[in-house]
């Protein structure tokens, strides 16, 4: 990871910490899922157009490059969907976020059979946040009654995600060097 990729990751991991704590700063309020869903929009749409401008940019002629154009367009449009919802219900709200956390969960799961299929010492670690993340599915449609609940979960994931992504920019890079 370079000096900048470093920064970068540092600066996204302290901008979730901010959004964790204006999330945990103001419980219970009733434009609370509506401060996450404006995250989850914001967030999906700065990916999207990151990855259309990267292919527009470098990836057009690579390999595998339409399928970053396609992941671009598709987080682009759910960028947008999670902005349309601003005016729904809150149990409509309650429900796009439980999906999101069990479809992250789920895809993570898929990924770590491919990790352990190659036989990577770390499988366990990424198992065990897959299945945080589908329990945290399941512990928010138990209580999508209550809504503070729910910000409260997602409050967490955000500090975790920080704190792994914060730590993950202090974490030494292997070099492989080519003979």
């Amino acid at each position: 990871m370079s000096r900048f990729q470093r920064i970068s990751v540092i600066i996204l991991g302290a901008l979730q910490l901010l959004a964790a704590v204006l999330i945990f700063a103001l419980p219970g309020v009733q434009d609370g899922l509506l401060i996450i869903l404006l995250i989850l929009s914001f967030t999906f749409a700065a990916s999207g157009i990151k990855d259309v401008v990267r292919y527009f940019s470098t990836a057009r002629f690579m390999v595998g490059g339409r399928l970053i154009l396609i992941k671009g367009v598709i987080m682009l449009d759910f960028g947008l969907f999670s902005l349309s919802l601003y005016d729904a219900s809150t149990f409509i709200v309650s429900l796009y976020m439980i999906g999101i956390f069990v479809f992250s969960g789920v895809v993570d799961v898929l990924m770590v059979r491919e990790t352990r299929r190659l036989q990577s010492p770390h499988w366990k670690l990424r198992m065990i946040r897959a299945l945080i993340k589908v329990l945290l599915g399941i512990a928010c449609l138990v209580f999508i009654a209550n809504p503070s609940v729910l910000e409260i979960f997602f409050g967490v994931s955000l500090v975790y995600s920080a704190v792994t992504r914060i730590a993950s920019a202090f974490r030494k890079t292997e070099t492989a060097y080519i003979r």
